[in-house]
């Protein structure tokens, strides 16, 4: 069983909390971060770093619990505390006891007054395939089109997919799940290495230069938690015909619509990842040092959650706002919409003003049929 992953869960009673566990496999151990997040915000948050032998089903540790301030959620002074310390008081542990059960993470853990707290975390499956609901009056290009039309001017935004895999970042999909030793370590190893070829040295610490710097190594192909979205359905059909082999992968590709607008006036929206409670948010970075922003309207998405499909529709329920919407299209008529693409000047040469984007138009224009 992978026990690397995000795990997540919730412990009821007085004060509500989630609890999120991003453990990333490192060497022979499994570290990471486990967060309490209580959904009263007004209260303080904690979190904790791990460490559990690769091979241990039941871990015994006592942990460094540092207090996240309410709201904010940033890493405080608890001396400096101004909020009710009450929750902390009764949560912070000074024991955790963990056990992973298949696909099951027990967590135990005792405050200083020896009172017992247990949760049970699942964790977020990224195998199963999406099980979104899809339009059914969208199966054909024609049609295709005609809906994309009937949502012009509606503030949507789109992403193209080349099958019914969930939505989630190429940070998460590549088996990475502690976003606080990856922006802390990682990303400033990139940075440095980059440095010399870009010309330019990003700092890390502004919001907008970190933006900016994601998403250029995002559409190089360097896994980030970003999710590329667009403003144009087409441009979002691109994406999902682009890559396509015949006899690969699923035989649908799935154009997704989200109601920005309505998003962002339901849902909190956050630019931390980490420490941070889960969210799922819409950024727009400037386009500085990126070629390919402006031809593929490219807007951003940033999230600290494996499963973005389950996370919007915790949200949907919770609002009863319908924010997604979905439409499937069969890979066979890749010809078809490829042509028309064409025809509105959406061609990689044009989407991906480089070298690498006038060779897989050509490659497109001259080996077509695969």
């Amino acid at each position: 069983m992978q026990r690397q992953g995000q795990w997540v869960g919730r412990l009821a009673g007085p004060q509500p909390t989630k609890i999120v566990l991003d453990l990333d496999l490192v060497g022979e151990f499994l570290q990471g971060v486990i967060y309490w997040f209580p959904e009263n915000e007004n209260f303080l948050g904690m979190c904790a770093d791990i460490s559990i032998p690769v091979g241990e089903v039941t871990w015994v540790q006592s942990p460094l619990c540092r207090p996240l301030a309410p709201v904010t959620r940033d890493v405080i002074d608890l001396d400096n505390a101004t909020s009710p310390l009450v929750h902390w008081l009764d949560l912070k542990p000074d024991l955790i006891e963990c056990t992973f059960d298949n696909d099951e993470f027990l967590l135990k853990w005792k405050d200083h007054n020896e009172n017992t707290f247990t949760t049970l975390l699942k964790r977020a499956d990224l195998d199963m395939p999406s099980a979104w609901h899809c339009n059914p009056d969208v199966k054909t290009w024609g049609e295709f089109v005609s809906w994309a039309f009937s949502l012009e001017n509606k503030n949507f935004i789109f992403r193209g997919q080349g099958g019914k895999y969930k939505l989630s970042t190429t940070f998460h999909r590549n088996g990475r799940f502690d976003l606080s030793r990856y922006s802390m370590n990682d990303m400033v190893k990139v940075r440095d290495q980059l440095s010399f070829r870009l010309n330019k040295y990003f700092d890390l610490n502004d919001i907008n230069q970190r933006g900016v710097f994601y998403s250029l190594i995002q559409h190089h192909g360097f896994p980030t938690p970003l999710l590329d979205w667009t403003y144009s359905p087409f441009v979002a059909a691109f994406f999902a015909f682009r890559k396509l082999a015949s006899g690969d992968g699923d035989d649908i590709v799935r154009i997704y619509a989200l109601d920005r607008t309505k998003w962002e006036n339901s849902v909190k929206h956050l630019s931390r990842l980490s420490p941070q409670q889960p969210h799922f948010s819409i950024i727009e970075f400037p386009s500085t040092d990126n070629p390919r922003h402006h031809p593929q309207q490219s807007v951003m998405g940033i999230s600290n959650v494996v499963d973005i499909e389950s996370h919007i529709a915790e949200q949907e329920a919770r609002t009863g706002n319908t924010f997604l919407h979905v439409v499937e299209l069969p890979r066979g008529i890749r010809p078809e919409v490829m042509r028309h693409l064409k025809l509105m000047g959406l061609t990689a040469a044009s989407l991906f003003p480089d070298i690498d984007g006038e060779c897989e138009a050509l490659k497109e224009r001259f080996f077509g049929h695969f």
